[in-house]
């Protein structure tokens, strides 16, 4: 008696119980004819066989797994985002501080571009290329040497 209810169990797992669409008849067919198209034996219309009750819940974890998938997909952007927005944010409050605190110099040597931190008017750098004197006029002859920097490049 337990074998014949195992394999009553066994049966009964493997089949797919359904009515027929068009007449209502109560149907049964194998697992693996989910999907299918079958013909009704009492109407004799052809009809879909529905999915398993395991088929729809394996579809729904699967839907519920690519949601999640999704879901972190969008929280990784979204932290690249914010990761960049930060990152240029920073960038803006270093450049503004360099604007407000170094200046923009032009060697009248070189030519070389430089940049020094803003001081006291009067006060002189080395250029890192050619390690020539630049700025404050305190000096005639750094301030010849400008002037004429200015000139030359006037003329030429």
């Amino acid at each position: 008696m337990i074998k014949d209810f195992k394999r009553w169990l066994r049966h009964r797992s493997n089949t797919i119980r359904y009515k027929c669409p068009h007449c209502k008849t109560k149907l049964e067919v194998i697992n693996e004819a989910s999907s299918d198209i079958e013909t009704c034996p009492e109407c004799k219309k052809v009809h879909l066989v529905p999915m398993s009750k395991s088929e729809r819940k394996n579809i729904r974890r699967t839907k519920i797994a690519k949601w999640f998938e999704v879901r972190r997909a969008n929280v990784e952007a979204n932290r690249k985002i914010e990761q960049a927005r930060v990152e240029a944010n920073r960038k803006r409050i270093l450049d503004e501080r360099e604007a407000r605190y170094c200046l923009r110099i032009t060697c009248p040597h070189c030519q070389g571009i430089f940049r020094a931190k803003k001081l006291s008017s009067g006060h002189r750098w080395a250029c890192p290329e050619c390690g020539g004197s630049v700025g404050g006029e305190s000096n005639s002859n750094g301030g010849d040497a400008f002037v004429g920097a200015i000139l030359g490049s006037m003329l030429f």
